[in-house]
């Protein structure tokens, strides 16, 4: 069975405005020995119409169609299916430069011993201007604590799409179907374990496209379970890659985490739920008492009863509201 370079994993859900120029960016690169498995995830509009197109035109292209689930369930429906050598994420609404994958191939290619590849990325906000994220010069870490704080304090982050890794330094590892935020960055973390060296190349080659004010913020995610799950998966595993080697950086694992907790109370204020719910948030275990803002320092003070805290924290929202 032939076995492509590279596996191009692209989610879609109703994107039939970027999806061919997302297409067409990864079907004009220098480097062309690669699969891409577009996973249908239920789309209502041509997106369909626009994979099955493509796939009748070009081998290399695969479609999947499966209910829709979410971008995590299509991202394992795709590493199931993935063939190649290396994988890599794109968005159904961004596009690669056309160099892209010659670049990633050329890294892999120089040592053996590297696993995995991040790349800068272009920030483009629609109709407001454009942002090239660099960290400068290339980097090679052996170390996962000296990774992590690169990548943090270069903003390249942990996202998927910026990233190519050998297959089979993936294994066994998944998404997690029960988030619907930080979902890619807690992957990357879990991956960054099995991987003996990481090369984080300082030229932009991912087009990251924010479109709207709806994308610029995390003001959808309004389930305080989803919310709940995921900062302590991030925290857990933020902390295990910088392991205290770095004070700054747990400061600033510490710092997010506290901001993570005032998004979930700001949810249980403002998203319907009654006080019987925001009672079994009262008892989440959190990781830390030094809490950051007004309203989660009364919330999770054990000395105030709940029924009076949560007058307390309803008070300052009428009054924030008002």
């Amino acid at each position: 069975m032939y076995t492509p370079v590279f596996s191009i994993i692209i989610p879609v859900y109703n994107a039939e405005k970027y999806l061919r120029n997302c297409l067409n960016s990864i079907l004009n690169q220098t480097f062309d020995d690669f699969e891409v498995i577009l996973i249908n995830d239920g789309s209502q509009d041509s997106s369909a119409m626009i994979c099955e197109s493509y796939s009748r035109q070009d081998s290399r292209v695969r479609t999947i169609t499966i209910s829709n689930n979410g971008v995590s369930h299509a991202r394992n429906v795709g590493l199931a299916e993935a063939k190649g050598r290396y994988i890599t994420f794109i968005d159904s609404d961004d596009w690669i430069e056309p160099d892209t994958l010659r670049a990633y191939f050329q890294a892999f290619s120089e040592d053996d011993s590297i696993d995995a590849v991040k790349s800068g990325y272009f920030h483009e906000v629609h109709d407001s201007g454009c942002e090239v994220i660099s960290s400068g010069r290339d980097h090679i870490f052996s170390d996962q604590s000296d990774l992590f704080k690169c990548l943090e304090e270069t903003r390249y982050y942990s996202f998927v799409w910026n990233l190519c890794i050998k297959r089979a330094k993936i294994g066994e590892i998944r998404f997690n179907e029960d988030i619907n935020w930080l979902e890619d960055h807690i992957f990357s973390y879990e991956c960054y374990f099995n991987c003996r060296k990481v090369k984080v190349l300082s030229r932009a080659f991912y087009h990251y496209i924010i479109r709207g004010a709806a994308s610029t913020s995390l003001s959808h995610i309004r389930n305080p379970w989803v919310i709940a799950k995921s900062m302590d998966l991030e925290y857990k595993w933020k902390s295990r890659l910088n392991n205290s080697k770095y004070s700054d950086v747990d400061a600033m694992i510490s710092n997010n985490y506290k901001h993570n907790v005032h998004r979930l109370v700001d949810v249980l204020y403002t998203a319907g739920f009654n006080s019987s719910q925001r009672r079994e948030f009262r008892r989440l275990p959190l990781k830390t008492s030094d809490l950051k803002y007004r309203e989660e320092r009364i919330f999770y003070n054990r000395y105030i009863p709940f029924p009076v805290s949560d007058m307390l924290i309803r008070l300052l929202y009428y009054i924030h509201k008002r």
